[in-house]
């Protein structure tokens, strides 16, 4: 009888209060200023980011259009997807690879969501 294959541990899971203090310290490490990152779905240009007392991100979004988007997310993301990625998902047959990197993270859920700037090279808005 063959040996089932091993399959890598799972990612160890955090309570919303660790990924947002994960958010706290990616901002600190940041500095201050405006965060910008690029997702494949347009750049993000995070005026203020902040976590509140009960444990909410709340995001201002530069807009070059003269709006103030505002974004809340409970239940930040920390991982963004990354073919050399150090975190391993196994789904079925299918192995997806990602990193930690929390403000990516936040900068991909915003995108998502219309809070992307327009990007000349992809006609995104």
């Amino acid at each position: 009888m063959p040996r089932p294959t091993p399959r890598p541990a799972p990612r160890p899971k955090r309570n919303r209060r660790q990924r947002t203090q994960a958010v706290k310290d990616a901002v600190a490490a940041h500095g201050p200023g405006p965060i910008t990152e690029h997702t494949p779905d347009g750049t993000v240009v995070m005026a203020d980011v902040k976590v509140t007392a009960d444990d909410i991100v709340e995001v201002k979004v530069t807009d070059p259009d003269g709006g103030d988007p505002h974004f809340r997310i409970i239940n930040p993301p920390r991982y963004v997807p990354d073919p050399n990625g150090d975190v391993e998902i196994v789904v079925g047959e299918q192995v997806h690879r990602f990193r930690e990197d929390p403000l990516a993270a936040l900068a991909h859920v915003v995108a998502q969501h219309g809070g992307r700037i327009k990007d000349p090279r992809r006609g995104l808005r």
